[in-house]
């Protein structure tokens, strides 16, 4: 809108030039046509002379760009002489530009009906102009192509060339604009900003970013203190994902145009390179330059900026059981952020756990810690490790005929775990996660046995630039192993899963956020919850091999060829207050002819932006990794920012 607003104001000087005073009204057009007996009376010598004032005073309006208030002085000439062409159509204009388009194309038509629809391709023009801001597009292109064959094929007005680019440049044949506009471009070092800007807007409508982005640079080595074309090159920069040069261009526009909307703009671009510290002092420093923020979002970017940057504490309570065992968890854990954008984080935890055949009990106490560094564009490092104290009480079944005998395992165990995150341009992500020793918590009778896992997990991901659709392939390869018992070495399993499917977003609102700023159950990675909607796919092909003496204890399906198709609703309540997740799934092994089916629900209660609470049950039948029987599992957590 701010080209029109520059085509606007110069289009007013002209037509006040050589416009006449006074009113052209309808049913006058002609000499020989009957008078329309509905018209309006002509004004008297009087009124005339008024009209010439009201008329100096609102093209000087016009042209100071108090576009409202010159719409209001047109009008007071309109309720002297209604049926004044002139008048109606630069109250339009004023309209325009003042971004009241519903009132700009009623009266242009009433202008042109006024002026007795003689030639006037700027009003057709600037009408199609108005009707496609109002989502009228066939409307819009009919008074556009009137306007075109007015204005012909080779126009010599310098204003009907920038109507007839403008008007290719809308029907999406932006080189045909391009010609019309290279032709104006003065000669280096000369610039022109009407040529100029709208030239590279041609190019923005159409999605064509190279082509803005080509334009703006030239302009801006001509013109480089264009406060206008940088913040034009900035969104041009933001949408085609260049973010390091966005945000050179976005900080000189903070400190050489220190408004509300750049300083905020500049903001939005420093939490996208995860330079939070910047990020929180421009969002503040935005508030305090008069940024407008009716919906208080700027002031919540402020906040979660500042909340991202404190020590966060998590407390969870679990309870979990299947077929084989039950198991119960008690964790806590601590996030501690520092430089731009990296954490470190603990966690503390004890399971304790009873089932199996023969009966057991048995618990794990551990103890973890990791750092996460995160480059500025998005890629990431994790490093961790743990100590572990493990012990069980395993009853035996000798009495009974069995071949168990009983007895007691205490042992003394360290993993350590890796994982990296890497964005490969705008529309594919590598993810990549190792783990040697740690323990293999899957399951109730997982940890009841003792399990330990070496694996290594690969992810890649293709989607377009909107991630509406999110394409996911990759793999997992796992070493399992159980604790020993008396003459059992340590028994394991080796398992390859190869999986391949997407996700499609069916909805979803940005804005309709959860309050708060939180890790997950790791201390590690941000979690967020909004309104959406999930549709997912995947395929999943898994092969096992595990001694007979690992079967025995943890029985994992061999062969598995899995089709499964699963849904998420999320829903925020309460103004972001409170958050709700269901989301459940079927699924069909054609290699062991069996059912699989998942659900879950998960509450969210966040009283403030610095604490939240979730409460969550999940239920799973079978499962791609070949477990069998059915888990059901549920959490308690709360976390709190300090």
């Amino acid at each position: 809108m701010g080209f029109l607003v520059i085509a606007i104001s110069q289009i007013a000087g002209e037509s006040t030039a050589r416009g006449d005073s006074a009113p052209a009204t309808a049913g006058h057009a002609d000499e020989g046509d009957l008078a329309d007996i509905y018209a309006p009376p002509p004004p008297t010598p009087e009124q005339q002379e008024e009209i010439k004032g009201l008329r100096a005073k609102a093209d000087a309006t016009l042209a100071s760009g108090d576009f409202d208030r010159a719409r209001r002085e047109f009008e007071q000439i309109l309720k002297i002489a209604p049926g004044d062409a002139s008048a109606q159509r630069d109250a339009a204009r004023a309209a325009q530009a003042a971004g009241d388009f519903e009132y700009s194309a009623e009266a242009l038509e009433r202008a042109h009906h006024f002026e007795g629809h003689k030639r006037d391709p700027e009003l057709h023009y600037l009408r199609g102009e108005a009707l496609f801001t109002l989502a009228r597009p066939d409307e819009a292109r009919r008074e556009h192509r009137i306007a075109e064959l007015e204005i012909g094929d080779f126009p010599t007005d310098r204003m009907e060339k920038l109507w007839l680019a403008r008007i290719y440049a809308r029907r999406g044949f932006y080189i045909l604009a391009d010609q019309i506009y290279d032709r104006m471009w003065p000669d280096a070092p000369a610039f022109d900003a009407e040529v100029g800007l709208n030239q590279a807007d041609a190019h923005v409508m159409n999605e064509d970013w190279d082509g803005a982005i080509r334009v703006l640079g030239r302009y801006l080595s001509r013109d480089p203190a264009n406060i206008r074309a940088r913040e034009m090159l900035a969104w041009a920069l933001e949408v085609k994902g260049d973010l390091d040069a966005e945000l050179a261009v976005r900080q000189g526009l903070a400190v050489d145009a220190p408004t509300g909307s750049n300083l905020n703009d500049y903001g939005r671009a420093l939490e996208r390179a995860a330079d939070y510290p910047d990020a929180r002092d421009e969002y503040t420093e935005a508030l305090h330059a008069g940024a407008k923020d009716p919906q208080g979002t700027i002031a919540r970017s402020a906040l979660r900026m500042r909340l991202r940057m404190t020590p966060e504490l998590a407390g969870a309570f679990s309870a979990r059981s299947d077929s084989q065992a039950n198991a119960l968890r008690l964790q806590a854990g601590l996030a501690l952020p520092f430089g731009e954008r990296h954490a470190v984080s603990m966690v503390t935890w004890r399971d304790e756990s009873r089932g199996g055949f023969p009966s057991a009990s048995g618990s794990v106490t551990g103890l973890g810690a990791a750092v996460q560094l995160a480059a500025r564009g998005g890629t990431s490092l994790i490093v961790g490790g743990d100590v572990r104290y493990g012990s069980a009480s395993v009853s035996g079944n000798i009495a009974a005929g069995g071949s168990v005998p009983a007895s007691d395992r205490q042992i003394w165990r360290a993993g350590a775990t890796t994982e990296a995150d890497v964005p490969l341009g705008s529309h594919v992500q590598i993810s990549v996660h190792g783990d040697y020793d740690e323990q293999w918590s899957e399951a109730p009778i997982t940890i009841q046995e003792g399990g330990t896992v070496d694996d290594v997990t690969s992810h890649f991901f293709l989607f377009p630039r909107n991630r509406r659709v999110l394409l996911d392939a990759g793999f997992q390869l796992r070493h399992l192993t159980l604790a020993p018992r008396i003459g059992d070495f340590e028994p394991h399993a080796d398992q390859a899963l190869f999986f391949a499917g997407g996700d499609v977003v069916l909805w979803s609102s940005p804005a309709r956020i959860l309050r708060g700023e939180f890790v997950d159950e790791r201390m590690l990675r941000r979690t967020y919850l909004n309104d959406a909607g999930i549709l997912s796919y995947r395929h999943y092909q898994l092969f096992t091999d595990s001694e007979p003496s690992f079967q025995a204890r943890v029985a994992l399906a061999p062969r598995a060829s899995i089709d499964n198709l699963s849904m998420v609703i999320r829903k925020v309540l309460a103004r972001g207050r409170v958050g709700i997740d269901v989301r459940g799934g079927g699924g069909y092994d054609n290699e062991r002819g069996r059912t699989l089916s998942q659900a879950g629900l998960s509450l969210l209660i966040a009283p403030t932006w610095s604490s939240r609470i979730a409460l969550s049950y999940d239920m799973s039948h079978e499962t791609a990794t070949g477990l069998s029987g059915t888990l059901h599992t549920g959490w308690v957590t709360y976390h709190a920012d300090l």
